[in-house]
């Protein structure tokens, strides 16, 4: 192990597994601490990580941001409120009183995806939670995840009843089954992050929650409660406009979305 005094950083290799890692000193009360440069990472509030992103180097040479204003112009959606809701969600995190923001298509392409892609350059790829797959374990992963972004994401009860799903984008405590037949494994967990979640969808999806959250003419009641007390949890913008491919590839670049978000949010 060797120090770097000018970074105050330890360079240390694994003499497991081989492979590279580094600790530094990072803030802890009134003092510092050592601990490595992802648990650093996982430390700094959301909002922090915001405002440090938007002085980063761009990555997209500006075309990231003239594709959203030009999908945002397109479907009359008003950029400034969708950035004040992501700002919101990610300041607050996941609470009763933050609505999950949700994008919805009626026909896909219209730049939903590209919206929230950001994400994953401005958290990391490994602090974001995805669309889970069906199976027993679907939020096995979600503890000390720092954003979720549901991608494409279906609102049937196939991977998550609507029962979870609502505790879940209201704030409260979620069951999170973890499997026993592995060694130190015991009991489950209940998850109680505060990770804001951000989705994508089909407007078509969306206009199935909305039915489902309807009076019942014949009982006055919601055609299916969990359904109903799930759809007023959510934010929906909708999308009906396709935009044009662009030429090349765009990248996701955490500066451009920073600054659309902290710019428009104050308009």
């Amino acid at each position: 192990m060797r120090l770097c005094v000018s970074a105050n950083i330890w360079h240390r290799k694994c003499c497991e597994c081989a492979t590279s890692w580094q600790v530094s000193l990072i803030p802890f009360g009134n003092g510092k601490l050592w601990a490595p440069r992802t648990l650093q990472e996982v430390m700094e509030p959301r909002a922090e990580r915001l405002a440090r992103a938007a002085n980063e180097p761009c990555v997209c040479d500006g075309k990231w941001p003239v594709l959203i204003a030009h999908s945002a112009a397109s479907n009359n959606i008003p950029l400034h409120l969708l950035c004040r809701d992501v700002v919101a969600a990610l300041t607050g995190g996941r609470a009763e009183t933050t609505p999950v923001v949700v994008l919805a298509g009626a026909c896909g392409g219209e730049g939903k995806s590209l919206f929230f892609k950001p994400l994953q350059a401005m958290f990391g790829h490994e602090h974001v939670f995805f669309s889970p797959e069906p199976g027993s374990f679907p939020l096995l992963d979600l503890p000390g995840k720092k954003v979720v972004f549901l991608d494409d994401w279906r609102f049937n009860q196939k991977v998550l009843p609507f029962e979870t799903q609502c505790r879940w984008f209201d704030g409260s405590p979620v069951y999170v089954p973890h499997p026993q037949n592995q060694t130190g494994s015991v009991g489950h967990a209940v998850y109680r992050g505060s990770a804001p979640i951000f989705v994508t969808t089909k407007l078509a999806d969306i206009q199935r929650m909305a039915w489902l959250a309807e009076a019942d003419p014949a009982t006055g009641l919601p055609r299916d409660a969990d359904a109903s007390m799930l759809y007023r949890r959510l934010k929906v913008y909708t999308f009906f406009v396709r935009m044009s491919k662009p030429t090349g590839q765009v990248s996701c670049c955490a500066r451009c979305f920073a600054q659309l978000l902290l710019a428009q949010s104050r308009m």
